[in-house]
């Protein structure tokens, strides 16, 4: 049996939201690219993933996000997601329960954002997170306990 790997390029258009059912005919969606667009943690709608059972990765660089959408903070809504970027959005910091229960994760690219760290364990239950970029954030301080849950990272 040959694998076929789905895969969905949006990049570099004027999508400005995400609705709920927007995905929901691409079952086997495996890779997402959304770059380059207008989108916001709000107008990306909290369920719109849930069912894209088979996702993977999703690139979300170069968008206007200030924190992760909710669609991407549990297991129920992204359950096989390993590849998260959100490079060059405006992130500045984790709202503290991201990713509570999502443990697929091994990338996570927050690099030229304005990151910095207000929590002392923004990363909890990262524990498969092997790649994590902070590249171009300006961070002054890294607290001591930042990323004590990376139990696999191997890549910074």
């Amino acid at each position: 049996m040959i694998a076929v790997r789905v895969l969905c390029y949006l990049g570099s258009n004027l999508i400005a939201q995400v609705r709920e059912e927007d995905f929901c005919e691409l079952t086997h969606l495996h890779n997402l690219f959304l770059e380059g667009n207008q989108l916001t943690e709000e107008t990306i709608h909290p369920e719109c993933f849930r069912c894209l059972t088979e996702l993977i990765q999703l690139v979300l660089d170069s968008n206007q996000c200030q924190y992760v959408p909710e669609a991407l903070t549990t297991a129920e809504r992204v359950p096989s997601l390993t590849t998260l970027s959100m490079i060059s959005n405006d992130l500045t910091f984790l709202l503290k329960g991201t990713f509570s229960d999502v443990t697929t994760l091994t990338s996570f690219g927050l690099g030229y954002n304005q990151f910095r760290f207000q929590q002392e364990h923004p990363f909890t239950n990262l524990r498969q997170l092997s790649t994590l970029n902070l590249a171009s954030n300006q961070i002054i301080v890294i607290p001591d306990t930042a990323l004590h849950n990376l139990t696999s990272l191997n890549e910074l």
